[in-house]
This record gives structure tokens, C-alpha cells and sequence, in this order.
């Protein structure tokens, strides 16, 4: 909640607060967790950050095998592959290999 309101869906506090409030907040926070994965849980829970998108473990989803399971036809791409395939061919082409 901020300033009494609840959040709407998809809003954040960092969104909510003005940039030196925001920087403030997130210091904050760092500072009373015990170590960097504590703060970014921390962070996260709070809305303050943008949590990373995870692989599925079960599908493989968000790696290369998980890439080939929907290329083969399995089954339709979710955005952690596609994520993943774009990230692949933007390093590819930042490397020269295109």
C-alpha cells in the first residue's frame, strides 16, 4: 500500500513514488536484509523491483531444451523460450555470428 491506497494490478510502489522516495525505499530495505538474494527478495516482495522471469522446471522452459520441446511441435512457445531464443540471437549478433 502507498499513502493508504491499495495497489492496482500491475502497479508498482517504485511507480507510485517519486525517483528520490523510490532510491530511499529500496536503500531501506537493502540495508535490513541479511545478504544481495535477501535484499532482491526483499525488493521484490515489495514491488519495488521486477522479479526475473524463471525457467519452468518440469518443461525446461527458458533453456535450450526447452527451446528444441517447442521447436520439435510439442507444444507452443511460452515467453520464458521466447525470452530465451531472443537473448540467444541478440548475443549471437552482438558477437558477429549472424
Amino acid at each position: 500500500m502507498t499513502g493508504g491506497a491499495e495497489l492496482q494490478q500491475g502497479e508498482t510502489l517504485a511507480g507510485d513514488l517519486p525517483d528520490e522516495l523510490a532510491t530511499k525505499a529500496m536503500r531501506t530495505v537493502a540495508s535490513y536484509a541479511t545478504d544481495a538474494v535477501d535484499a532482491r527478495d526483499l525488493l521484490e516482495m515489495l514491488g519495488l523491483i521486477d522479479a526475473p522471469p524463471t525457467p519452468n522446471p518440469t518443461t525446461g522452459c527458458g533453456t535450450a531444451q526447452g527451446w528444441r520441446q517447442h521447436k520439435s511441435g510439442e507444444t507452443e512457445p511460452c515467453q520464458p523460450c521466447l525470452d530465451a531464443w531472443a537473448r540467444y540471437h541478440r548475443e549471437r549478433g552482438a558477437r558477429g555470428e549472424e
